[in-house]
């Protein structure tokens, strides 16, 4: 035996191990028909064995590197000297061995106890496990029973070993409707992938038990809401992706809570059937920085409206850094978004600083489908386009009018983003709102009117100043006074 002192010696027996492998082979390396003791037969194809000694801890220990590809597993097993004087005790390998012979022998005795503790890859499924801290479970949508395949799943997950090293966990391509629970008792996990499943719902306390879990994707799903207290207490986690989904509703309090999510700097909701936000992106980018800005996704939703029904009001004590991705959305007005939130020009100056060449708090809108191209962001534009960079009109295109459809707005005259006005507009007469010249045209040329109209749409503006048509119209012989022509 070698010293107690001496650094361990590590040898690996790298062999293709299919169905069978016998004690025999592993001895001699002859035919295995030299022996007929069978020492493992749960072992994938391709696995590579290291065999490790190490005289001062008293132990030999097994690491294995399964494939998966037959659905087993081998896992570590340590052989205490207890074990050790057993086997020389029943004479099942003497002091007398050579080295190698004494090598080769530990090696066989493992392998038997390894063969011993296999967990099990669901049937029908595909598994992977590089290390100890890694697994990932592959159904590949086959047609597999979603309660088998839970139990199956919850006692592979269930192993004390496992549970306790493993890491990194995916599982994908399965009939589950709903996340194991043996998932949620996986307390060390640092990333958890669950893409191209059937989920309808991430379960309440489960997540809140990870306190290591800093990456989380379920994307390609069917979920349909994000509950308040599903992050509760999760402080450790930077990004979430929750790509393709069905979600309509995101509770109040799941992103807005300050004591909650504190390092989430990417949140990822592309593709999903949301219609509108609140101001929770805002929230959010209080945990950025101008060098590390919180990233939102929101790409490909249906959100036309926003709305503050949690009434959050910022102040100009504290600044959001964050880029939210509106593209390919519902949205009508960037004017929208500040009013909807609540934001006052007072607002916009200091703690939302949305505009500017350097803004803190960026919106990219580019491919809505929807931008309406009228006065209502007259002065968003006007203002935009006295700064050198305005990236936020990049890309994006009018939708109506019919006359500016799909033309770039960044190249609309300023003349051109005009207002139809209805309300107390005269019969067979066009209001146009223009705030580039400041004016109200009233256009009633040939609409056969005898007499002055009685009312005019009130102008939006105390500066703005009504412009009248009245021409060709033979039956009108008198000017009478009307408040609008005093």
């Amino acid at each position: 035996m070698t010293p107690a002192n001496q650094a361990c010696t590590r040898f690996t027996y790298p062999r293709r191990m299919e169905g069978r492998v016998y004690l025999g082979s592993l001895l001699y390396g002859r035919n295995a028909n030299h022996s007929a003791i069978s020492v493992i037969k749960s072992v994938s194809k391709d696995t590579n064995v290291t065999h490790r000694q190490c005289d001062h801890c008293r132990f030999v220990q097994l690491l294995c590197r399964p494939i998966y590809s037959t659905g087993r597993s081998c896992r570590i097993r340590l052989v205490t000297t207890t074990e050790m004087s057993l086997l020389l005790g029943f004479g099942v390998i003497s002091l007398s061995w050579s080295h190698g012979e004494m090598w080769i022998w530990w090696t066989s005795v493992v392998l038997l106890f390894a063969a011993t503790h296999a967990v099990k890859c669901p049937q029908m499924c595909d598994c992977q496990q590089p290390s100890d801290q890694q697994l990932t479970v592959d159904c590949r949508r086959r047609k597999i029973n979603e309660s088998i395949l839970a139990q199956e799943l919850d006692q592979q997950l269930s192993d004390d070993e496992l549970k306790e090293h493993l890491t990194s966990l995916q599982i994908s391509n399965t009939p589950l409707t709903q996340i194991p629970i043996s998932v949620c008792h996986l307390t060390n996990l640092t990333s958890l992938n669950l893409n191209s499943n059937r989920l309808t719902r991430l379960p309440d306390n489960c997540f809140t038990l990870m306190r290591h879990l800093q990456w989380l994707s379920a994307s390609e799903n069917t979920v349909t809401q994000i509950q308040d207290g599903l992050f509760d207490g999760v402080n450790t986690l930077r990004g979430l992706t929750l790509d393709k989904n069905q979600i309509t509703n995101i509770g109040l309090c799941v992103f807005s809570n300050l004591s909650d999510l504190t390092n989430l700097k990417l949140i990822s909701l592309e593709y999903n059937k949301l219609q509108s936000l609140e101001p929770w992106p805002y929230i959010r980018g209080l945990y950025g920085s101008p060098d590390s800005k919180v990233s939102i996704h929101l790409y490909g939703n249906l959100i036309s409206n926003f709305t503050n029904n949690m009434d959050y009001r910022p102040n100009c004590s504290s600044v959001s850094y964050a880029k939210v991705f509106l593209s390919s959305n519902n949205i009508r007005h960037i004017s929208d978004i500040l009013v909807g939130w609540n934001q006052t020009p007072s607002r916009l100056s200091c703690s939302f600083r949305i505009f500017g060449a350097h803004p803190s708090f960026e919106i990219d809108v580019r491919s809505s489908r929807n931008y309406a191209c009228d006065c209502q962001d007259f002065f968003i534009h006007a203002f935009l386009r006295r700064l050198v960079h305005y990236d936020i009109l990049d890309g994006l295109r009018c939708n109506t009018p019919s006359r500016l459809g799909n033309k770039l707005v960044a190249y609309v005259e300023l003349n051109e983003f005009e207002c139809e006005v209805s309300d107390h507009c005269p019969s067979s007469c066009r209001c146009v709102y223009r705030p580039e010249n400041a004016t109200l045209h009233v256009y009633c040329s040939a609409t056969n009117l005898s007499s002055l109209p009685l009312e005019l749409p009130p102008l939006p503006k105390s500066y703005v100043k009504y412009k009248l048509d009245f021409s060709n119209n033979k039956l009108l012989r008198h000017l009478e006074s009307r408040p609008y022509t005093l």
